[in-house]
């Protein structure tokens, strides 16, 4: 029996195309930031879906529903300097509407699901990450990479809402001067794949660090795990206050320091909202992810490395 494997994306994650499909690269956030501004890279996996063959032993265990990951236990494996691999290789579960968006809110049924909601750094007067970000060695600015499998298409699964209404938020673009840029939008909270695959287990492997992590199905014959970058107490606790209103996401701000050239700081400030949600429910804020441009240094394989240019 066929198993369906969910891959969800939340928080400080960029996407890079590259190879046919995508590269998703976790920012540092964690190394020499102010206590609020602090994020975690974490690898999360319902608790019933964790094979414990795997090599990889987990850090915490906590309630995923909580922050409405999974309504199940779940344990976080925290990541530092991790090159991923996936082993799972099938077909894709296209998603079920994904015409591209001509509004700056999503209609249900529609474009809810498009990619396009991704937060596309080209619209904000960048755009390019500098290679060495995605390719080659870890710098600094990295705490993990993984190439989301070719032909395998990413789709929007949650929107930044509204800590009250829990309506989509419409955002607009403003520098530390309140200039503003793009067109106001929804943006896309939670990214995700879905692959159907007969291989069991399936693998998550670090190619730099030398572990895995075996995947098993549960309820449903389904496999749902999360890549997160997000402050550590979103990820174990919720944390939403109705009372207080979604804040300009400042964490944004970190993107620009992935991109070649940096250009001005514009980070997203709640506008007005769209209404009901056409997806899902998120209950703790999480960094909406952004869209880079490929380089053209870049690598299609994290198993290749680049080599040191030749001083003539």
């Amino acid at each position: 029996m066929d198993i369906n494997f969910a891959f969800n994306f939340t928080g400080l994650c960029a996407f890079v195309p590259i190879g046919g499909s995508h590269r998703v690269v976790l920012i540092n956030a964690r190394d020499g930031m102010s206590a609020d501004m602090v994020h975690v890279a974490a690898l999360l996996v319902p608790v019933g879906q964790y094979d414990t063959n795997s090599t990889r032993q987990p850090d915490k265990t906590f309630d995923g529903s909580n922050g409405h990951f999974e309504n199940s236990s779940m344990y976080a494996f925290y990541l530092n300097d991790d090159d991923l691999a996936l082993s799972a290789v099938g077909t894709n579960v296209p998603a079920p509407a994904i015409a591209t968006p001509t509004r700056s809110c999503p209609q249900e049924g529609v474009d809810d699901n498009s990619f396009a909601w991704v937060a596309n750094m080209a619209d904000l007067g960048t755009g390019t990450m500098s290679a060495d970000h995605y390719s080659g060695r870890h710098p600094a600015k990295v705490l993990a990479r993984i190439d989301i499998p070719a032909g395998i298409t990413p789709a929007t699964r949650d929107f930044a809402l509204t800590t009250d209404s829990k309506n989509i938020v419409r955002w607009n673009f403003k520098d530390s001067n309140g200039n503003q840029t793009a067109k106001p939008r929804a943006l896309a909270e939670v990214v995700g794949i879905a692959i159907s695959v007969s291989a069991q287990p399936v693998k998550i492997t670090s190619i730099s660090n030398n572990w895995n992590i075996l995947l098993k199905p549960g309820f449903g014959s389904r496999i749902s795990i999360w890549l997160v970058n997000m402050p550590e107490l979103d990820i174990l606790t919720d944390r939403n206050d109705p009372k207080n209103p979604r804040q300009p996401d400042a964490h944004f701000a970190m993107f620009y320091k992935m991109a070649s050239p940096t250009g001005t700081v514009f980070i997203p400030n709640p506008l007005d909202n769209c209404g009901p949600p056409g997806t899902g429910m998120v209950s703790n804020p999480k960094c909406p992810p952004a869209l880079f441009s490929a380089h053209l240094d870049a690598v299609p394989s994290l198993k290749k490395k680049v080599a040191p240019k030749k001083r003539r």
